[in-house]
């Protein structure tokens, strides 16, 4: 597929298309090997603020403190 061209998908929120095509893209991504995210992580872990960032979310800090997202 072309997109394991990429090391990395930086997507927009996707304000402008429906659940289902999201769902589909991120699958898409996620056949082809190529991790994907949105701006606004992309923008918080280059600001150095990711980890406050992801504070009400227990769990997703956790996994990206661990490394199990990685898989």
């Amino acid at each position: 597929r072309w997109l394991s061209e990429y090391r990395l998908i930086v997507h927009c929120g996707g304000c402008m298309i429906n659940r289902k095509e999201m769902l589909h893209r991120i699958a898409e991504a996620r056949n082809s090997g190529t991790p994907i995210t949105n701006y606004g992580i992309a923008i918080s872990h280059v600001h150095g603020v990711l980890d406050r960032v992801l504070s009400p979310f227990p769990l997703e800090r956790e996994i990206l403190k661990t490394g199990l997202g990685d898989r």
